[in-house]
């Protein structure tokens, strides 16, 4: 029911950052591995060290937004923090929520009026540092809830358990790597269908062998987020091999508009064009 919800109400959530995610320049952070230089960032054990390997990685990847996937199956979780305590020899190596790469001290807003369930600061190595987790209800019946992890802790150090939230409010800031668990800056989002009682009590990635099972109960976010299709699950020949097989196929007597780099447009959303 919150997935089917989430695809018809769209456009009622509000975004999460000032600007809607649809509108930055984004690229993927791959942590599973197959990108060596953000993965070895996001390992890195000293803060300062952790700190110069992202801000090189980004000057190596420019960007508005950077978006750690769903699900995806990441390398990084290799530490004691991440040891499964269901399955002996596991690690909770499986990501269930989303990641947005964004400075420390970024605001961050309410997508739905709801409520604090509760407010708190993980200190672990690895860990999440501040942590927020609201309950909504959009329509009667309909309760589910959002985590948020890696935030400034006293951005929400005046949320008290239970305080009613409007759509569209400032609830808190990205933390900074000394107070988020020691990562780069960024914010760990997460639907739950099922409720906690204590922030710091969910956990933001599971055993592969359950992940079937925490797709249902942690649901893809993306939508939620304002996240395009496009960006998740690329499709098609990009804009190079299109201009390369226009060039074999259509006379130099037609141009085309962009001379550096073409638009590859994908689909129309309300009056946006979408590229690819």
């Amino acid at each position: 029911r919150l997935v089917s919800w989430i695809e018809s109400n769209a456009q009622a959530i509000a975004p999460v950052l000032s600007t809607p995610p649809a509108r930055l320049q984004k690229r993927l952070v791959r942590l599973d591995g197959s990108d060596p230089a953000a993965t070895q960032a996001m390992q890195a054990t000293d803060p300062a060290h952790a700190d110069t390997l992202w801000r090189a990685y980004e000057a190596a990847h420019p960007c508005e937004l950077r978006v750690g996937l769903w699900l995806e199956r990441r390398s990084v979780y290799a530490g004691e923090a991440f040891e499964s305590r269901l399955i002996r020899g596991q690690q909770r190596n499986t990501h269930l929520g989303v990641d947005l790469f964004l400075p420390a001290g970024t605001p961050l807003r309410a997508p739905l009026d709801g409520s604090v369930v509760s407010t708190a600061v993980d200190t672990m190595a690895q860990g999440f540092g501040g942590v927020l987790l609201l309950q909504h209800e959009p329509e009667p019946g309909l309760v589910f809830f959002s985590f948020w992890g890696h935030l400034e802790p006293a951005s929400i150090g005046s949320l008290a358990d239970g305080a009613a939230v409007r759509q569209g409010d400032e609830i808190a800031q990205l933390g900074r790597p000394g107070v988020n668990g020691g990562w780069p800056p960024h914010l760990h989002f997460q639907l739950l269908t099922l409720p906690f009682a204590q922030a710091d009590e969910v956990p933001g990635a599971c055993e592969a062998d359950l992940a079937d099972v925490w797709a249902e109960l942690a649901p893809d976010p993306s939508r939620f987020l304002g996240l395009p299709p496009e960006l998740l699950q690329p499709s098609g020949r990009s804009p190079a091999e299109l201009v390369t097989h226009r060039s074999q196929t259509i006379g130099p007597n037609l141009s085309i508009s962009y001379r550096d780099a073409p638009l590859k447009i994908v689909r129309g959303d309300d009056v946006w064009l979408i590229d690819s």
